[in-house]
């Protein structure tokens, strides 16, 4: 890290600050920081508030709200899309091995009982399993119409929340 400039060694470990912040706002940068967080908050889909740690990480990491918004939303929407294909393709007993069986009964309980017309709320409050929600949405194949608006509208209010909710907050 000390060959390439990224970090120094005055007072212990530090991190290159202007070369973080040119990677940080580039367009390269946010698309890396995107990836990063799908395949983060996928592969961690099964502990609960991977995604809203991330996403207090980025709001962190950027100093403008709106930017953080929209980096957080982008990764939270892809994440979202593939957690669904993969419900979707890889069936229930996918979902029971990445998520666990008791995760994946309770999100099939949630979407069976309530039924789909209560997704885009479940989608808004912490209190709901989201990954685990969106994978059973795949495997109950729930309709791209109603799934797709339900994400961006739930999942948009929550992400929002958070970015400027605790944004506000010294």
């Amino acid at each position: 890290l000390s060959l390439f400039g990224i970090a120094y060694f005055d007072d212990g470990i530090q991190l290159n600050r202007e070369l973080f912040d040119a990677f940080n706002f580039s367009w390269y940068g946010c698309i890396a920081i995107i990836v990063i967080q799908v395949i983060i908050t996928s592969l961690l889909s099964f502990v609960p508030g991977a995604s809203m740690a991330f996403i207090m990480l980025l709001e962190t990491m950027y100093d403008n709200p709106v930017v953080a918004f929209i980096v957080a939303f982008s990764g939270v929407m892809l994440s979202s899309l593939m957690m669904y294909v993969i419900g979707r393709f890889g069936g229930y007993g996918l979902c029971k091995k990445l998520l666990g069986e008791e995760d994946c009964e309770r999100a099939s309980d949630l979407l069976n009982n309530k039924g789909t017309v209560f997704f885009p709320l479940m989608m808004m409050f912490p209190m709901f399993p989201d990954d685990a929600l969106v994978m059973v949405a795949g495997t109950l194949k729930m309709s791209l119409k109603w799934f797709i608006p339900s994400i961006v509208i739930g999942r948009g209010i929550g992400v929002a929340t958070i970015v400027f909710g605790f944004g506000t907050v010294p």
